[in-house]
């Protein structure tokens, strides 16, 4: 008997325990039973116009009560991570990151993880966008690194799904489409629907590295080195490579990763494109 790990309550369930819609997502993302959806539905009003709140039953987007989405040690470590998003030298952003993850491992999990999604999904359908890339990329090391890995599964490898997905996903959100998405894709109720639709309308476009501009994103080259970094051209691999180069060797995929190692089509390889649904 084939079974699923519900993402809230931990514990294994036939199908049947399941809605068709939880069972068309990929087994990279979080699955909730029929009984843990009712509770979140008890405390949730989803609706459709894509309001974040309510007056008399307002949305916690997941979260499971009302506390919970105002946990103010959460809103804390939270407010510790935005902190990092104003350090402009590059290897001591990195350094700081890795220092907070290292710190605050213990709670790289749900409900913490609920609580962010929440939080950055009510901020942005409020018009607060702010440090919104900076807080959806510890969304997804929560989701897609280190929860996986405290799970026991294969976060590490280049053809682990969650590498993959992780790796993708952090490109995504560095464009407006791609935050839209995410957004819609990791929280569960409809609150992002209106906006996930207007978002299949816009250019599908990703940020070089670089130059950091937006550009086609059939047209982009990824780092055959680290598999991560994306760049417009060989021009803007070659120009960044300074920058790039310790981070890269210390998270290649390839033995002797150079300058000109992007040449391979960003989307190669990679989980489907961004939809929500998909």
């Amino acid at each position: 008997m084939t079974t699923i790990v519900c993402s809230d309550c931990n514990q294994a369930k036939g199908k049947e325990d399941f809605s068709k819609s939880q069972l068309k997502k990929k087994t990279t993302e979080k699955r909730r039973c029929k009984s843990c959806a009712e509770k979140v539905d008890g405390n949730n009003n989803s609706n459709s116009n894509g309001n974040s709140n309510s007056n008399n039953n307002p949305c916690y987007h997941g979260c499971l009560t009302k506390k919970e989405f105002h946990c103010v040690e959460y809103y804390r470590f939270l407010e510790d991570w935005s902190q990092l998003d104003l350090i402009d030298d590059h290897e001591t952003y990195n350094k700081e990151c890795g220092e907070f993850y290292e710190k605050n491992l213990r709670i790289m999990r749900d409900p913490f993880g609920r609580f962010v999604i929440a939080r950055i999904a009510d901020d942005y359908l409020k018009g607060e966008v702010g440090d919104i890339c900076h807080r959806l990329s510890l969304l997804l090391s929560i989701r897609y690194v280190y929860f996986q890995g405290l799970e026991g599964k294969d976060v590490v490898s280049l053809e682990s799904e969650y590498t993959k997905s992780y790796k993708k996903y952090v490109r995504d959100i560095q464009t407006e489409r791609g935050r839209i998405n995410c957004m819609a894709r990791e929280i569960p109720c409809d609150c992002m629907e209106k906006k996930r639709i207007e978002a299949q309308s816009m250019e599908r476009v990703a940020i070089c590295y670089c130059c950091r501009k937006e550009f086609p994103k059939e047209n982009m080259l990824r780092c055959l080195g680290c598999n991560y970094d994306q760049y417009c051209s060989q021009k803007c691999s070659i120009k960044h490579w300074p920058e790039h180069k310790e981070w890269c060797k210390r998270n290649s995929v390839s033995s002797a990763p150079t300058p000109a190692s992007a040449s391979i089509p960003s989307s190669f390889g990679e989980p489907s494109d961004d939809d929500a649904e998909e």
